[in-house]
């Protein structure tokens, strides 16, 4: 289990990564277009539901070890 906890917690590492990415091009106005726009938001809505997952997961396999 604990292999499995370390790949939950660098999958985490750089899924927020990924996040500050998308919250960077967003700040800098980085969307040539609306479509643009909705993708960038649309990929972060995606890893913040793909981040709460794997909290979700990570805190079961922690749960487990106790």
């Amino acid at each position: 289990m604990h292999d499995a906890a370390t790949f939950a917690e660098q999958l985490l590492k750089n899924i927020r990564e990924d996040k500050t990415a998308v919250e960077k091009a967003l700040a800098a106005g980085n969307t040539p277009d609306w479509a643009g726009y909705q993708h960038l938001t649309g990929t972060y809505k995606g890893l913040s539901l793909v981040e709460s997952s794997v909290i979700n997961l990570l805190n079961k396999i922690q749960s487990a070890d106790s």
